[in-house]
């Protein structure tokens, strides 16, 4: 009877140490999960963002003589996903892999010395071939539907790389919202803004940008602006520049303050 019970309770070990030992690699993951944490931080700001962000482009040259889209495989005025569209080519902008393609462009300013427009794409091309002076593009997407006579820009002319993260100014740059994403007052997270600030401020693609409130004047003293929420440049020309929200405390309207540092008790 002794002997009998010793068996059992060896057999029970034996069976306990084989239970155990099946947990062996899950307890193993969790600690390689507890010191390599995989989070959506280790994405790129490309990676994390690029969904949120807006259709229009800026380009800082000259678009008074664009590209234009002068006809179509299938003969139509109206050109969709899939189709072949035949591009004057202007030989300013370097032939590219991908094309945009949009029908409207406006200047951001009457200022001579600021030569910065931004468009609204309208769909993708990917570059097929070169006949004499006629670009041959495939149509691989669009948003709306495309015309002859549309406009037509190397992605070359206006992408740009971003950092895998956020760049942290060292420098103070201001400057203020001018338009905003959608039909309303106030944007929040994950719109996008317009900014008077550009490359020749020393602005840079990735870099980090933080809205404020207005300086307010009562009785003659200042009040401090306000903090609202913080982003980043994802697009870039020389005046002017495209940030992504990615924090809002509260709603950032037109004209609100966007500047490169958090602080303003040295402005």
């Amino acid at each position: 009877m002794h002997k009998h019970s010793l068996q059992q309770v060896t057999t029970a070990k034996s069976v306990s140490l084989c239970h155990y030992s099946s947990l062996f690699p899950s307890i193993l993951l969790l600690l390689l999960i507890s010191f390599f944490p995989f989070s959506s931080y280790a994405k790129t700001l490309e990676e994390r963002y690029k969904s949120f962000f807006t259709p229009y482009y800026l380009t800082d040259l000259s678009l008074t003589h664009p590209e234009k889209v002068i006809a179509s495989s299938n003969g139509k005025a109206l050109i969709t996903t899939g189709d072949t569209i035949y591009v004057s080519r202007s030989g300013k902008t370097p032939i590219a892999p991908q094309y945009y393609i949009f029908n409207e462009v406006d200047k951001l300013s009457e200022d001579e010395h600021d030569q910065d427009y931004i468009f609204k794409e309208l769909g993708k091309a990917r570059y097929q071939k070169t006949y004499k002076n006629t670009l041959i593009l495939k149509v691989n997407s669009i948003t709306q539907e495309i015309n002859l006579n549309d406009l037509v820009i190397s992605s070359r002319a206006v992408d740009s790389m971003l950092p895998e993260k956020e760049i942290i100014s060292s420098k103070r740059i201001s400057g203020k919202t001018i338009y905003l994403q959608g039909e309303g007052d106030f944007v929040g997270r994950y719109q996008s803004v317009l900014l008077n600030i550009g490359q020749v401020n020393e602005l840079k693609l990735g870099m980090r940008v933080y809205f404020f409130t207005k300086e307010q004047n009562i009785n003659g003293y200042s009040i401090e602006p306000r903090y609202l929420g913080q982003g980043f440049i994802y697009r870039l020309a020389s005046h002017h520049a495209i940030a992504l929200i990615t924090r809002a405390n509260q709603e950032i309207q037109l004209d609100s303050i966007a500047s490169t540092m958090r602080s303003f008790s040295h402005a």
